[in-house]
Formats: C-alpha cells, structure tokens, sequence
C-alpha cells in the first residue's frame, strides 16, 4: 500500500497523517501488509521543534506521539486498558495507530522529513527512497500494490 494524505496541512504533522490511516489505509489494507506513507511531517515554523512535524500543538504531539513512543513495546490488551483508563480527547488517534500496528500488524514506512531514530521509538519505519521501496517489494513477487492520493478525503472499505 503506498497512501498520501494530500498536502497542507494534512501532510504536516503525523498527527493529521493519521486521518488517512483510519480513513483510507485500514480498508485497504490486509493485515500483516505494509504501508508506504508519504507526507513531509515538515511541520509549521511557529512550533517548537520537538512538536514540529509530530502534531499542531504540544497538549496534542503529549496525547498522541509521547503515548504512541510509551506503548510501543507494550501488549495490545496493555495499551488498550492505558488508553482507557486515560482517555482524553485526541488520545484515539494513539489507540488507531496502536491497534494498526498491533491488531493488524500493518507495517508503516513514511517517507518524511522526521529522523528515522525519532519514527522508530513508535514502531514506524523511515523510509529513504520511494522508489527502493517500491522496487523492493516489487522484488518479492507477492502481493498486489494500492496507491491511494487524497487519503484523508476518501473512505475505503473492506469488502
């Protein structure tokens, strides 16, 4: 699956990069399928650095990204019961991505501006290349590709 959110400002932070996980990605994908994401998480200029290209605010980069990083390693069942006990709002766009990675076993690259280590303490892949990411699975031989533009405005379903 390769799947972009469109552009500003659904490109700039993964925080709104995760629109298109729930609204294209998770329907179009089969489990245990990998995604190439491709935004530029360049952030805006006006936020500090360690939010910059993570989410549009700090209170929003705490809820999503610092638990995203704080689950990681954790079981399913471990991080659902965190995320329930600790709900606040915007806290679903962690339990999304976690049951993605977790539930689904979706593998996520993006090909961003994001340090690869920085991607990495969530569970998501950098991508370098596009090109050799295509080429490499390209190379295996089994599976299909789905290319989905405009991701945060399209809705896929499963069948």
């Amino acid at each position: 699956m390769i799947i972009s959110p469109g552009g500003p400002p659904a490109s700039q932070a993964l925080y709104g990069v995760q629109n298109c996980f729930d609204m294209a990605l998770k329907g179009a994908i089969a489990d245990g399928g990998e995604a190439l994401v491709i935004a530029p998480c360049n952030g805006r200029p006006d936020l500090p650095p360690d939010v910059s290209g993570l989410a549009p605010d700090k209170k929003s980069k705490e809820l999503f990204w610092d638990n995203l990083v704080r689950l990681r390693d954790k079981p399913l069942a471990e991080c659902t019961e965190f995320i329930d006990k600790h709900f606040e709002l915007y806290l679903w766009k962690t339990d999304r991505v976690v049951k993605l990675l977790k539930a689904n076993k979706v593998k996520l690259y993006l090909f961003c501006e994001l340090p690869a280590d920085l991607l990495k303490s969530a569970g998501i892949e950098k991508a370098e290349s596009i090109q050799k990411w295509v080429d490499e699975r390209a190379a295996r031989k089994n599976g299909k590709f789905r290319i989905i533009n405009n991701g945060n405005k399209l809705l896929v379903m499963p069948k």
